[in-house]
């Protein structure tokens, strides 16, 4: 009976730790990427208290050690950085959880729901297939990542990138103000949020492709704000494949529950 417990419990911890590594991925920075710096944003945010501060609103990409691939990656958690150990070589540990699970709780419904449609609807026309912009000049190249963040950090219930309780209210090109580009910016993108929202249709706006994607987001180990949180469109769950050793251990511990099972019945 000792037997039987033992085995069944190592097979069980075997259990828990291979379900344990198939959440966890290690990011590392693509150096080669880049980021876009021609324009930038004032922005406001009147939860926090942090107001009239400038901030590029450029996505950069990543690889990592389960999927290998580089891949497109959008901040979440807007004044938070990235650990200094998030770089091409070390990399940085994170958690997975697909957005769309219950046990992502970073994000309510709307929130959510706001996300899925933003990412649907728009993200093929900027981005191609590999998370390069499709035009890295155009207007939707810098506005992109502003969407994500109206999406998370607005607490007025209405997104809208020039009004509630966060957005931007000027924008810079090098030390320049850049008004007309400012007006298409929060044009583009208050037009992305009146779809969303339902006040119009998302063809009638030049948005008829509609690609569904299993966003994932990544979370640090050790929690949110201890690094920067991000959300791709990287399905993690079904790209993720065990190391060999790993799938022997896991092997190992069924064999053991299966071993235990026999033990039991027999006796």
């Amino acid at each position: 009976m000792n037997t039987i417990k033992i085995t069944s419990i190592v097979a069980l911890m075997t259990v828990a730790a291979f379900a344990s590594y198939a959440k966890a991925d290690t990011l590392h920075y693509d150096k080669q990427e880049g980021m876009l710096l021609d324009h930038r944003f004032e922005y406001y945010d009147n939860i926090t208290g942090q107001n009239s501060y400038w901030e590029y609103t450029s996505a950069f990409k990543a690889n990592s050690d389960t999927l290998g691939d580089t891949f497109r990656l959008f901040c979440v958690d807007q004044h938070t950085h990235t650990s200094s150990t998030f770089d091409s070589k070390f990399g940085q540990t994170y958690y997975t959880d697909a957005l769309n699970s219950e046990s992502m709780t970073l994000y309510n419904q709307t929130q959510k729901d706001a996300l899925n449609s933003l990412f649907s609807h728009v993200y093929s026309t900027v981005f191609d297939t590999n998370g390069d912009y499709i035009n890295k000049s155009s207007v939707g190249a810098f506005v992109y990542q502003m969407a994500v963040w109206e999406i998370v950090h607005e607490q007025s219930g209405v997104y809208a990138i020039d009004s509630g309780t966060f957005g931007v209210k000027s924008a810079k090109t090098g030390s320049a103000d850049d008004i007309d580009f400012y007006n298409s910016a929060v044009g583009l993108a208050n037009s992305w949020f009146d779809a969303i929202a339902g006040n119009v249709n998302w063809d009638l706006i030049g948005y008829d492709t509609v690609t569904n994607y299993d966003l994932t987001i990544y979370v640090a180990e050790g929690g949110k704000d201890i690094s920067q949180t991000f959300i791709s469109v990287v399905n993690t769950e079904d790209a993720a494949t065990p190391e060999p050793a790993s799938m022997l251990i896991f092997g190992l511990g069924i064999a053991g529950l299966g071993l235990a099972r026999r033990k039991f019945v027999t006796k």
